[in-house]
């Protein structure tokens, strides 16, 4: 059986205008032609007989698969939060309903997915009486991604105005750090 968010090698076994149809372990599935780099770019078209790397993005019978290396990149992400799941399962209700084009747009960035799912999953709060996860919305400030990104700015700026060097990391570009969860007691932002 496929699963969602797992990569497959998967063989064309026919091309048409508005994708291709593959086979993968067994599965048949399907690549829109709009998830094939060939649609992105100067790549070449899926030909019978190919083999690639893909994902699945949905395991429902056919299979919908994606070979963007952006989606591949997202899935290996969204994998690892199963394990958590078997560790620390999440609330019966799971997490609140976030508005992520908002905080993003807030934020200006993209939020990684693997944190989205964690926060979708989960919700915000407290893992283990030590790690408090953030999430955009929170009715409380004192747990809100955007709040305290904006607060985590504002003592970073004191910080680099009293001489603080800033880390050659974040040097390049637009690089910043946005605080996605801290411990408690101790006060460290990660």
């Amino acid at each position: 059986m496929l699963a969602d968010h797992q990569e497959y090698d998967v063989v064309v076994t026919a091309v048409a205008p508005v994708g291709t149809a593959v086979h993968a372990d067994g599965h048949d599935g399907f690549i829109d032609r709009t998830k094939h780099p060939a649609w992105w770019s100067d790549t070449p078209r899926a030909a019978v007989g190919d083999v690639m790397r893909a994902v699945v993005l949905d395991a429902r019978t056919p299979s919908r698969f994606s070979a963007l290396p952006s989606d591949i990149r997202t899935a290996r992400g969204l994998r690892h939060t199963g394990p958590l799941a078997r560790l620390c399962p999440p609330p019966s209700g799971g997490g609140r309903t976030v508005r992520w084009a908002a905080a993003e747009e807030a934020l200006g960035i993209a939020l990684p997915a693997d944190y989205k799912q964690l926060v979708r999953t989960h919700g915000g709060g407290l893992f283990a009486r030590v790690l408090h996860l953030l999430e955009p919305g929170c009715p409380d400030a004192t747990y809100d991604v955007v709040a305290q990104t904006a607060e985590r700015e504002e003592i970073l700026a004191e910080l680099r105005a009293g001489g603080e060097e800033k880390p050659s990391e974040l040097l390049e570009g637009d690089a910043r750090l946005v605080p996605w969860g801290y411990a408690e007691g101790a006060g460290h932002f990660l």
